[in-house]
């Protein structure tokens, strides 16, 4: 085996090891194979990059735009962005971008828009998302330009067409180009905003890590609720204290036990704001997220837990009636005959 040949199956170890390691360690890896790092390295993760679009690999648009950032931090000469950009993508945006700012645009219309261009929601858009945000604030005011993208992030996001993990990633790059607009200290509001929607998008994610995925999440959460406190945002704040403990529920790195008291104690906190007669619905979903806890609870009395769950149930079915709710009223109907399944306390039979 040559040097020449040698060198490029160095390449591409360390471009496997980069698609596999935990979110958020790319640079780490980068910094311990610095002798790597160079133009070779950025051809073959495009050569890479390339087989995996044939492979229908969703790691091929991630590979692309990591490949950018590299290009980037070594000061290499780019293509021009222009030229090198899908013009579909480019002039799909653009389409989502006028149909977002019609004053009269709906989610039913805009959902009608994407079902018509469903080809276009493929990892071109992904990988060159990032470059358009940035032609785009270029020529445009950036805090509408991020407004398009938060937008274009929360209709992604809920889509029920196309592929699920991809329009997780779009919603995902979405919101973090619009951060770089809506930044803590320029707009705090929208920041923290996006922030919400950041985590809940980190908590649904398909790709990567599921266990990074909801930490980053969890951290995503707690950076928000610096500026969503309870007592400048208490509508805001309830909400994500809500997030957080499904978040903490599902968690999978720590202690599991330790986790699912941290999301008890913080869906107890939402009722601080989310009280019966304030907010009956929020109430009501909150006392069934508990409920769930309970039943999973692992510290405590198990007899005593299982009550909590029953109680927390009934007390959800007092605003989930089969008239006024009959889908959630049939969930928790369900979720409470298995915690009855379940129940110590009482005759067996």
């Amino acid at each position: 085996m040559t040097n020449e040949q040698q060198r490029v199956q160095a390449y591409v170890e360390l471009i496997v090891q980069l698609l596999n390691c935990p979110q958020g360690q790319e640079e780490a890896l980068l910094q311990a194979n610095a002798e790597l790092v160079d133009a070779g390295l950025v051809a073959e993760m495009g050569k890479c990059a390339d087989w995996l679009e044939i492979q229908d690999d969703h790691n091929a648009g991630w590979l692309r735009n990591f490949a950018r950032q590299v290009t980037r931090a070594l000061g290499l000469a780019e293509e021009n962005p222009t030229e090198s950009l899908s013009e579909d993508a480019i002039g799909f945006l653009v389409e989502v971008m006028q149909l977002i700012a019609q004053p009269e645009g709906d989610q039913n219309q805009m959902y009608g828009f994407f079902r018509s261009n469903l080809a276009r929601f493929d990892q071109a858009l992904l990988s060159a998302l990032p470059d358009v945000f940035q032609l785009l604030i270029q020529k445009n005011d950036q805090t509408f330009i991020a407004f398009v993208f938060v937008e274009f992030g929360n209709l992604i996001n809920k889509f029920p067409l196309g592929t699920r993990w991809l329009n997780l990633e779009l919603g995902i790059a979405a919101y973090e180009q619009a951060l770089q607009v809506y930044t803590r200290d320029a707009f705090p509001e929208q920041w923290a905003r996006t922030q919400n929607n950041l985590a809940n998008t980190y908590h649904d994610r398909i790709h990567g890590d599921r266990a990074d995925n909801l930490e980053r999440a969890i951290t995503t959460y707690e950076q928000a609720l610096q500026v969503y406190t309870r007592d400048a945002f208490p509508e805001q704040w309830a909400m994500m204290q809500n997030n957080l403990a499904s978040t903490y529920h599902d968690r999978i790195y720590g202690d599991r036990a330790d986790n699912l008291e941290r999301a008890i104690t913080t869906y107890e906190q939402v009722f601080q704001v989310h009280t019966h007669d304030a907010f009956p619905e929020e109430w009501a979903r909150t006392q069934y997220n508990l409920a769930i806890v309970y039943h999973d609870r692992i510290r405590g009395e198990r007899a005593d837990n299982l009550e909590q769950a029953i109680k927390a149930y009934e007390q959800a079915l007092q605003v989930r009636t089969r008239d006024a709710f009959p889908e959630q009223w049939a969930t928790t109907q369900n979720n409470m005959a298995n915690v009855y399944r379940d129940r110590i306390r009482g005759e067996r039979a």
